[in-house]
């Protein structure tokens, strides 16, 4: 089979024409297995090797390398890298077994992975012909000191410090037998260059990948050296002899982390220097002055070079090059300003970062990088309101001179011809511009037509992202026509709007309000200057605008006053996947049109197809997301709702349906509940009763999935989420918070929709009596078979979890249940089914309730068959994890049976508990996934374990067990206890009052028997009052074991 694959493999590369395709499949093959392979990396080593014909400039051999790897991934002989800031590739281990054959036999390139065939290769006459080697050596030490290599011309070496942290140095003259080489690679742990490295005279790319390397005054010998990259954490000062590297045309520098010297002139000698990054992490202080006599590089020492790719960070922008630095750039990284955060980005993205005075960025010349930057950040630009420049370039003739509008454009020259401003603009962040009203122009932004991503936060005085100046302004500039059905659509993916508190709209008008006929024939938010209006607003409002791509919009505090946007509009939103609004305090509805008028009665329903995230936020005018109650609408994808702090939230539309057009399937007039299924069928899909989805067959129907809803503070709120029928099949997690009307949560008809349930969390709703409503003419449903986590807190007038006694809840998928100052909570009134109908593979890690009056079910009486266990729960006590059991045992017999993958036990504050776990009538193996049993505060507990048969075996991984203020446990084992429980490394006893021994003595065992814990490494007793058996037990067991890794006892009364 692997020789097949290894022949479909070959055969995939004898069929690439391209040889420069075949010779870059091979140079990954030098790379270590599972790498990702940077494409820089490629290309340097390709320059050096001069593996691309007719490539004369460094961003030549990029576009090359591009190219290559493109026709490699699309045969399937190279993978995409997962290197999240570098573009980069990988290899199949397959793929790159066959390649490491194929480069050894082709092109005598040779990997050697390991010491063994290190040593052979050095030794060996057949590798005297190699042109390429690839070593990754344990031990550097063992290289010989004179390789002869006289063919090689690449030399990579890895040095694996595993095993050896050690810095090492390179043998004296071990690079002597190695002429021809033009490409030398060392990722190693050396102080400094090897002395021989001046006999490279042809060397041409030289790659020092070594956080250690602080000396290196040897390299300004490589006279025909054209690409250099250094990776030091230790490198703060750039050797002068660098300078004379007269033929260097790339100098990477980026990961040179605390660079902070280079020395003046450096710069200035590179005369052919094409390409720099300088490290972006720190700032390289240009121009400053350690003493009188030495001075930093200055930035104006490039202006002499035809530089295509910078990448540079400066304090001020006063201190950059001039535009004729800027204008010949083609890749780029400019930072302008400090900042408190770092933020990265893709090195394949030209990226623009400007913070501090917008004058002083004005006067610098970097504003002409406008023209190809791709991620423009705003962070705290200063002045923008005050630049006011002429502007008489045809291309902007709309504005005039006198006119003052608070636009990032007002930073430029105007160039003496028209040119494609921000074209190439993927991404725009603006951050902290307190002056800036908007981002641009409205007839400014005709070439926006590759921007996928905008993030607006923290900008006090915007009110739009467009300015419209004129009636006659397009907004077709800023999106593209579709070819198919001639409609203008934006290229937005991502809209985030951040603390924008006088944000208006996307667009915002500052002219005459124009009729009605134009506002519907145009997207525009109104606010006149000349007239005044009172600024009613919503996001998007237009017809024209086609919002098809959007997949992220995000709103927080934002000043709009109305609505997010119009019928018209939501029904664009079929890619939309997140949707986040808070903070928004004006905001009534999420859909509305701006003016009553306005309505569309065409509109009937409104689909989220993709909708996976939905937060509603701190929104306290929020009436309805609706404010046309004939609007139905669908989310398919729901995977997350959040609601919370929306007081004035009534319903998802503006009124309540009438009392006569509701399904009658329960009598809503008896009880106030959350998810009413009348609204279900009438309000949302109209598909008429709900269907009975319990059964098994309906979980595998394959439908849209709705997997997780929240809900916070409400006030007078009586539906709060009205999901259509079947998409409730794929419901995963429920949160209810903070929702004082519910006298139930759902209806019984909805609850048993809830088959893939595995979160339900409800808390602080004061008036909740059952989390699930009866329903008449139903019987014997078993609610939430998948159901994992449970949390109830905080519920006051909670009596019970479901009013209907005939309900079972499945159990055997429960992994956590905590119950939380539910004072009322009297009986669960739910039957547990029998074990034989649980699934005994499922796990319950750790079982937690706290603040609660009962937990474990205790056994009904044989008459009633439709009930095998009840959760019953009586007074509540202080703090309790498994609280206030009624009966006295917390874990009978047949209850432990149905919890085999327990795995974490916590009991906490219960008075009546007298035993933890009994085993009476159990012969077969139980509890052996218990790890951890912390049992606190059971002032009557007498025994841990019960009745435990001679012959089974349980707790046989129990590994933790911790006992504190139980004040009556005499002991805490009996003797047949104590065999069961041998991997138990830690013992923790505390304020045990009554506590005399570790293992207690039966009548019917003879006391002189010895058990030990082998691997008990921990132990600890604090504060017991009679504790001198214990003492002697712990010191008779260290004998027995070989002591202990920690031991303590503490406040010992009795010895």
């Amino acid at each position: 089979m692997k020789t097949k694959v290894f022949s479909a493999i070959e055969l995939s590369y004898n069929f690439l024409e391209d040889e420069e395709a075949k010779s870059c499949f091979l140079l990954c093959s030098l790379f270590p297995e599972d790498f990702n392979i940077l494409v820089e990396d490629l290309l340097e080593f390709g320059m050096g090797l001069r593996l691309f014909k007719g490539v004369e400039y460094v961003h030549e051999g990029r576009d090359r390398i591009y190219k290559l790897i493109d026709m490699l991934k699309g045969s399937n002989l190279l993978l995409e890298g997962d290197d999240k800031w570098n573009e980069s590739v990988k290899m199949h281990d397959l793929v790159r077994d066959v390649a490491i054959s194929l480069a050894s036999t082709n092109k005598q390139w040779h990997t050697l992975q390991s010491q063994a065939r290190i040593n052979e290769w050095q030794y060996d006459d057949r590798y005297k012909n190699c042109t390429a080697i690839s070593l990754l050596c344990e031990d550097i030490k063992k290289l010989k000191d004179h390789l002869k290599c006289p063919n090689l011309e690449l030399l990579q070496l890895w040095h694996d410090c595993q095993n050896d942290c050690q810095l090492q140095s390179l043998p004296i003259n071990v690079l002597e037998g190695m002429k021809e080489l033009k490409v030398l690679s060392i990722a190693s742990r050396i102080p400094s260059l090897p002395q021989s490295i001046d006999v490279l005279k042809n060397l041409q790319t030289l790659c020092l990948w070594n956080d250690w390397l602080n000396e290196m005054h040897t390299i300004g010998d490589l006279v025909k050296l054209e690409i250099l990259e250094i990776r030091s954490y230790r490198l703060e000062e750039l050797p002068a002899e660098i300078g004379n590297l007269k033929n260097l045309r790339l100098l990477n520098l980026r990961r040179v982390r605390i660079l902070r010297y280079i020395p003046p002139g450096v710069l200035l000698r590179l005369s052919k220097l094409e390409e720099l990054y300088l490290p972006l992490r720190y700032m390289m202080k240009w121009e400053w002055k350690e003493d009188e006599e030495k001075t930093n590089a200055s930035l104006s020492e490039l202006e002499t070079h035809h530089i295509t790719a910078l990448h540079i960070a400066v304090v001020n922008a006063y201190i950059s090059p001039k535009d004729s630095v800027f204008r010949n750039l083609i890749r780029f990284h400019i930072f302008v300003g400090t900042s408190k955060f770092h933020i990265v980005h893709k090195d394949s993205e030209n990226v623009l970062h400007l913070k501090g005075d917008a004058s002083d960025i004005k006067g610098s010349g970097i504003c002409v990088l406008l023209r190809e930057v791709e991620v423009l950040y705003l962070q705290e630009v200063k002045n923008l309101k005050k630049i006011v420049n002429e502007i008489e370039d045809n291309s902007f003739a709309d504005l005039k001179r006198d006119e003052c509008v608070d636009a990032l454009v007002r930073i430029l020259e105007s160039p003496k011809s028209p040119l494609p401003f921000l074209s190439n603009l993927r991404k725009i962040e603006i951050d902290g511009c307190d002056e800036l009203k908007y981002f641009i122009p409205l007839s400014m932004a005709r070439e926006l037509r590759q921007l996928h991503s905008m993030i607006v936060s923290l900008c006090k005085k915007m009110e739009g992202i467009f300015y419209r100046n004129k009636v006659n302004d397009e907004i077709e500039g800023i999106f593209y026509r579709n070819k198919v059905n001639d409609e203008i659509e934006s290229p937005l993916t991502i809209l985030c709007l951040d603390d924008l508190p006088n944000f208006i709209g996307f667009i915002y008008k500052d002219i005459k309000e124009s009729s009605a006929s134009e506002m519907n024939n145009r997207m525009e938010i109104v606010q006149s200057k000349t007239e005044p209006v009172k600024k009613i607003s919503i996001l998007f409002s237009s017809l024209w605008l086609r919002l098809s791509n959007l997949q992220k919009l995000s709103l927080d505090n934002c000043g709009l006053e109305k609505a997010l946007f119009s019928p018209s509009v939501a029904q664009q939103f079929v890619q939309l996947k997140k949707l986040n609004i808070s903070a928004c305090c004006k905001m009534e509805y999420i859909v509305a049109e701006a003016k009553e008028e306005e309505k569309n009665k065409g509109i009937r329903k409104i689909a989220f197809p993709n909708l996976t995230n939905l937060v509603l936020l701190d929104l306290p005018e929020l009436v309805a997301f609706f404010a046309d109650n004939d609007i139905s609408f669908e989310l398919y994808s729901l995977v997350y709702l959040q609601i919370f702090s929306c007081p004035k939230l009534k319903t998802h539309y503006c009124e309540t349906p009438d009392s006569s057009t509701l399904n009658k399937s329960y009598n809503q007039s008896e009880l106030k509940v959350m998810f009413p299924t009348s609204s279900i069928a009438q309000r949302l899909l109209r598909r008429g009763k709900p269907k009975d989805v319990s059964k098994k067959k309906d979980m595998e129907m394959g439908q849209p999935s709705t997997s997780q809803m929240k809900s916070g503070p409400m006030e007078m709120i009586s539906t709060l989420f009205f999901p259509p029928s079947s998409p409730l099949l794929n419901l995963r997690a429920l949160y209810i918070g903070h929702c004082d009307f519910q006298e139930a949560a759902f209806p019984l008809s909805v609850a048993q929709q809830l088959v893939q349930l595995k979160d339900l969390h409800i808390w602080s709703c004061e008036k909740m009596e059952y989390i699930v409503a009866k329903d008449k003419g139903r019987s014997n449903i078993v609610l939430f078979p998948s159901l994992t986590y449970l949390k109830l807190l905080y519920l006051p007038n909670l009596m019970g979890f479901c009013e209907d006694n005939t309900v079972s809840l499945e159990w055997s998928l429960l992994e956590r249940l905590r119950f939380v100052e539910c004072q009322k909570m009297k009986t669960f009134c739910v039957s547990i089914p029998k074990s034989s109908t649980l699934n005994t593979s499922a796990e319950i890690d750790h079982l937690d309730t706290t603040f609660c009056a009962t937990l474990i079910p205790r056994r009904r009486k044989k008459q009633d068959n439709n009930f095998n266990k009840e959760v019953s729960l009586i007074k509540n006590q202080r703090d309790p994890s498994v609280s206030n059991i009624d009966e006295s045992c917390a874990f009978p017999s047949k209850l432990i049976q149905q919890l085999q993958n327990l795995k974490d036990l916590e009991i906490e504050g219960s008075d009546s508990v007298e035993v933890i776990f009994s085993f009476e009538g159990l012969i077969n193996g139980v509890l052996n996934s218990v790890e951890v049993i912390s049992l606190v505060s059971l002032p009557n507990l007498k025994h841990v374990w019960f009745k435990i048969p001679p012959e089974i075996t349980a707790f046989q991984n129990l590994r933790n067990l911790i006992v504190q203020d139980c004040d009556n446990l005499i002991n805490l084992f009996s003797i047949c206890s104590a065999k069961l429980v041998g991997k138990l490394q830690l013992i923790e006893i505390r304020r045990c009052k009554r506590m005399e021994e570790i293992i207690g003595k039966e009548d019917e065992e003879i006391n002189m028997q010895k058990i030990v814990f082998p691997q008990l490494r921990n132990i600890g007793v604090f504060e017991l009052e009679k504790d001198g058996d214990i003492l002697l037990w712990i010191i008779k067991h260290a004998k027995a074991t070989g002591g202990y890794d920690k031991w303590k006892v503490a406040s010992i009364n009795e010895i």
